[in-house]
């Protein structure tokens, strides 16, 4: 015979011998999960977000005669609408689901720009690399010296 069918056995024999004599009180019951909301809110709402957005593109890149009428973009900017005003007609609490500048600069706006690069052909890049390197080196440049003169005394 199998020693599992011996061990769950015992367990089941373990279980009823330790039972509660007393049949008028109730079982203690142990909480094992809480959930505060409060302390899960944003990070939980940034998850949605950015599982909602993966699963628009994938249901993009799936549905190729959808990428012959509208932009990947535009289709993510039309799901957020869409989000809007399901929220809108739930009457939910704007405060919840509004989005901060610190939350998009940390949490969104990396993503975005991981995947404008690294899907970005290599050969329109290097066609264009006077302009890319251009623009990067004089932005970079006119950004350090204008932010140090405002910070001037």
């Amino acid at each position: 015979m199998d020693p599992r069918i011996y061990l769950i056995l015992l367990f089941c024999l373990f279980a009823g011998a330790t039972g509660n004599s007393d049949a008028e009180e109730k079982p203690t019951r142990f909480q094992i999960v809480t959930l505060h909301y409060d302390e899960v809110k944003e990070p939980l709402i940034i998850v949605i977000w950015i599982v909602m957005a993966a699963s628009m593109k994938i249901l993009f890149n799936h549905a190729s005669f959808l990428s012959k009428y509208i932009p990947e973009s535009a289709l993510l900017i039309l799901v957020g609408l869409a989000m809007g005003g399901v929220l809108k007609a739930l009457h939910a609490a704007f405060t919840v689901y509004t989005l901060e500048s610190k939350t998009f600069f940390l949490f969104l706006l990396p993503p975005i720009i991981f995947d404008a690069g690294y899907f970005m052909p290599n050969r329109a890049l290097f066609e264009n690399s006077g302009s890319v390197l251009l623009f990067s080196i004089v932005g970079t440049l006119f950004n350090t010296f204008m932010i140090g003169w405002l910070f001037l005394p």
